[in-house]
C-alpha cells in the first residue's frame, strides 16, 4: 500500500536540493522539446515543408 509522503519531509532544509534539482530538469527537459523542432523548422523553407 502507498502512503503519501508529507510536506514537511520534502521541504526539510535537507532536501531543498532535490525539489529545486527536479525542477530545473523540468525546465531544461521542456526547453530542449521545445526549442529544438522550432530552430529546425525555422530553417527549412517553406514550399518544402508544404510538399510534405
Amino acid at each position: 500500500m502507498l502512503t503519501e509522503l508529507p510536506l514537511w519531509a520534502v521541504l526539510m532544509p535537507g532536501n531543498v536540493v532535490v525539489p529545486l534539482g527536479a525542477f530545473a530538469f523540468g525546465v531544461v527537459v521542456s526547453l530542449v522539446g521545445g526549442l529544438y523542432p522550432a530552430y529546425r523548422a525555422a530553417w527549412e523553407p517553406p514550399v518544402s515543408a508544404l510538399r510534405g
